[in-house]
């Protein structure tokens, strides 16, 4: 918009619509940073008027005061007015003790609609005792005043302001371009405007969108999963897809859709693998079996699953042979029947202590089966399952801190690799630091981070590397101490 004042010279040629408040949010006008310099001052002015309006007199009923004459003319002669009545009915103009009288000060009278209030009942209060409503206008008085006064101080401060803006806001060699530390678009770590980022990423973001979709062509992509496939059975275990440890049942983002699409992938290769592992020789199509183990050491509980025709048995009595291994010990084999806990949700319980209790184990079990109803058939293959074992982290970790160190403590419970490591708080794909224990037998650990900042939280977690798996345990969270001021020293007492 082009000012008014633009062709005169003795005038800053700036409008105030382009002038822009810059100060603080002001709740009780309304008005907003970045609000422009006309509504700031428009808004000062309604609430400039709203005052002027209530201290005008004639908002006031004054007829109950019996006014013949001298009828005030301000808000201060009507103030006045008022103190010198209640003076009169107290008596403390004269120094005598005010007579008994009916009525007044003793008396109720209308208020103003301003005053009314809501009572703890929920009733409209529009009457006062005479003193409390004197009292009460004086105190709104007093607010009034002190609001007066703080726009008074506001008004000046947005004059200045506004004033060194119009002096200030159109001289371009005060401006400067503001600079932008790129780091995963552009050169990193190369400063550059704004305006070159902002084409940079709108660039990078039509390549994404053209690589991946939009939003909608996304979400479209999402919802193609297959109707009631949490609900569906496992083809390689038991119970349903949801029983699956990760699933999303609910696919709310390409996250979850990702996810449940690699776990069915899974399902699917494990059941094909069976299939190729027990379809031949001609006979042996039917014959499907699949095993899964879950671990509460020292008891490994095995689960067999599938399908075994009518006419088929065992080709050793004693059952099928399993053997559990955690990479270094080795138990077994270990005979179990098979065809009598087929399906069972039970399971076949064995005792594994003379294994590792921190390390994963393995189970391979080797089967076979013949029939000779209908001719001779043999049919073998081997299942094996690793059972990931979580209980191989320290509990508990002990953890202690100073201005620039942390401490930390556990017992190695049985032999593997410990790595202790540190890393920031909110940035655990960043080492700073980390230690590695090689144990042999159960021993306390003990060590120190050094060289940290004071005040800093940081993250401790321990890795264990049975030899036949590693677990990463859960980070936990550490603070350093916040520094402590030294003793001055060099004082040189002053004599006052």
């Amino acid at each position: 918009m082009k000012p008014l004042n633009y062709n005169d010279s003795t005038c800053s040629p700036i409008s105030s619509n382009c002038v822009i408040w810059q100060g603080p949010d002001i709740e009780c006008i309304s008005l907003c940073k970045g609000d422009s310099v006309s509504e700031v001052i428009y808004k000062l002015a309604t609430e400039l008027c709203s005052i002027m309006e209530t201290l005008e007199v004639t908002s006031y009923d004054l007829s109950c005061l019996n006014l013949t004459s001298c009828t005030p003319e301000n808000f201060e002669e009507l103030l006045q007015l008022l103190i010198d009545r209640i003076c009169a009915l107290e008596g403390c103009c004269n120094g005598t003790t005010p007579s008994p009288t009916e009525g007044c000060p003793d008396c109720v009278v209308n208020i103003a609609p301003c005053f009314y209030f809501t009572n703890q009942l929920g009733d409209l209060i529009t009457t006062m005792q005479l003193t409390d409503y004197v009292q009460a206008i004086g105190s709104r008085v007093c607010q009034i005043v002190d609001q007066i006064a703080t726009i008074n101080a506001t008004l000046a401060n947005h004059e200045s302001r506004i004033t060194y803006i119009e002096e200030n806001c159109c001289d371009t060699s005060k401006s400067a371009e503001q600079l932008i530390l790129p780091v995963c678009v552009l050169p990193p770590n190369v400063p550059v405007p704004v305006e070159t980022l902002v084409k940079e990423l709108e660039e990078q973001y039509c390549q994404l969108v053209g690589a991946t979709g939009d939003s909608n062509d996304i979400y479209q992509a999402i919802v193609k999963q297959c109707s009631g496939l949490s609900s569906a059975s496992q083809l390689s275990g038991v119970g349903n897809m949801s029983g699956l440890s990760g699933w999303a049942p609910a696919v709310q983002n390409l996250a979850d859709a990702i996810s449940n699409i690699w776990l069915t992938i899974c399902d699917v290769r494990s059941a094909v693998a069976a299939i190729q592992v027990n379809c031949c020789p001609t006979g042996c199509q039917e014959v499907y079996i699949t095993m899964t183990a879950t671990l509460a050491y020292p008891n490994i509980t095995l689960f067999f699953n599938g399908t075994v025709p009518v006419g088929f048995q065992p080709c050793n009595v004693l059952g099928t042979p399993v053997t559990f291994t955690d990479g270094t010990n080795t138990i077994g084999p270990t005979y179990i029947n098979v065809l009598a806990n087929l399906n069972s949700i039970s399971g076949v319980t064995i005792d594994v202590s003379a294994l590792n209790n921190g390390a994963n184990i393995t189970v391979d079990a080797s089967y076979c089966f013949f029939n000779n109803t209908n001719g001779f058939v043999q049919c073998e293959s081997v299942n094996s399952y690793t059972v990931i074992n979580s209980a191989s982290c320290p509990s508990p970790v002990t953890l202690g801190s100073t201005e620039t160190t942390v401490s930390y403590g556990f017992t190695a419970a049985f032999p593997a690799t410990y790595t202790v490591q540190i890393a920031a708080q909110g940035d655990p794909g960043t080492i700073l630091d980390s230690t590695i224990f090689s144990v042999l037998v159960p021993a306390p650990i003990n060590g120190v981070f050094s060289l940290l900042t004071p005040g800093t939280n940081y993250i401790v977690r321990v890795n264990v590397d049975t030899g036949s798996g590693s677990t990463n345990c859960n980070w936990t969270v550490i603070a350093t101490l916040p520094p402590v001021c030294g003793v001055p020293t060099n004082i040189v007492p002053t004599i006052i």
